[in-house]
This record gives structure tokens, C-alpha cells and sequence, in this order.
């Protein structure tokens, strides 16, 4: 137990180990450094602090529920750029897809694939994901540095456009990326651009 994650990271980092989150919130700019594993419990998580930006470059294995609060645009940020090797990021980290096919996730998946700083994979678990607006793949700003978007099928997760006519799904902005195991449909009542 320790006061704070800040504290928790500062004892910790030295000799490296796991840092098993039950609940905790940042206070300022924060970076876990690659010899910290984070572990989850089941209603473990962190809350950003508006404006704060937390670098994870460790690997992390909280399951596939809700783990960062108030980490959507506008709020706090957290970013995996500087991991390796790469995670696999799950969209559910950042937000519940409460009702599938009805909630939209937009904001949720932008936040995963912008954590991910064009480089490893976002997972999109099974369920159908509504997206009103364009979602960005980032650049990695590397020669090389793939990233795939994975699902678990093009009949499990997809991803369901609902966003104005003309309006792209997804939008690469880097030359190496892949969906692999992702359906994305389009909506008669909300014709669109598809892929980009």
C-alpha cells in the first residue's frame, strides 16, 4: 500500500516488480517505466487528472473492463508511444460498451488507438461498436512501426458508421497498418465513406 501511484512508482522503480492497482488516481504528469508490470484487480483503476498525460511503457494485464477514468479527449491522456514491445490495448480499458449497437463508442476507440501512438494492436472485443465520426489511426512518426486493429471477426466485432454521409470509418494516416478480424458496416439510414 502506498499513499499514491506517484509514490508507488517511485519505490517500485528502482528494482522493478508489480504494481497491483486497486484504485488510484494521478497527480501530475506521471511515467511508469518498462520494469513496473501493472495488474489489475477487478474493479481496479486509475483516474487522470485533467490535463495529465501518463506514459506507460510496461506491460499491463488488467483485464477487459473499464481501467482509465476520465482519459477521453479533452480529459486526461495516456500513452503507450514509448512501450516495447508494443502493447495490445483494449478498447474496454477506456469506456463500456453498455449497449451494443446503441452506445456510441467513438471517443472510447480514439482514445485506444491514440494511446497506442501508431504501433502495436488495439483489440475490439466482440460486440457491434457505433462510431459517429472519423477515427484516426495516428502516425508513428518511425520508418517502421505497424499497427493492427484486431477483432475477434468480421461477425463478432464490428464496427457499425453512423456518422454523417461522407464521413470515413477509419482514417490511416500511416503506410502500415492492418484490420485484421474487424467487420465495419455501413447504415442505410447513414451512408459513408467506408475506410480512407
Amino acid at each position: 500500500d502506498y499513499a499514491s501511484l506517484a509514490a508507488a512508482i517511485t519505490a517500485i522503480s528502482p528494482t522493478g516488480g508489480t504494481l497491483v492497482i486497486n484504485e488510484a488516481t494521478t497527480s501530475g504528469n506521471l511515467t511508469i517505466p518498462s520494469n513496473i508490470t501493472i495488474k489489475g484487480t477487478r474493479k481496479g483503476s486509475i483516474t487522470l487528472t485533467t490535463g495529465t498525460t501518463l506514459d506507460i511503457r510496461s506491460p499491463i494485464d488488467v483485464g477487459s473492463y473499464k481501467f482509465f477514468y476520465n482519459a477521453l479527449a479533452g480529459q486526461g491522456t495516456v500513452s503507450f508511444a514509448s512501450a516495447f514491445p508494443a502493447p495490445i490495448l483494449d478498447v474496454n480499458w477506456w469506456g463500456t460498451n453498455t449497449t451494443p449497437g446503441t452506445t456510441d463508442m467513438t471517443t472510447t476507440i480514439q482514445a485506444a488507438l491514440t494511446a497506442s501512438g501508431g504501433k502495436g494492436t488495439v483489440y475490439i472485443p466482440s460486440g457491434s461498436y457505433v462510431v459517429t465520426n472519423t477515427l484516426t489511426i495516428p502516425s508513428p512518426g518511425a520508418s517502421y512501426a505497424p499497427v493492427t486493429v484486431k477483432g475477434d471477426g468480421p461477425f463478432l466485432s464490428n464496427l457499425i458508421n453512423r456518422a454523417a454521409v461522407s464521413t470515413p470509418t477509419m482514417l490511416l494516416t500511416l503506410g502500415l497498418a492492418q484490420l485484421d478480424g474487424v467487420g465495419v458496416w455501413g447504415d442505410l439510414n447513414f451512408p459513408n465513406d467506408g475506410l480512407h
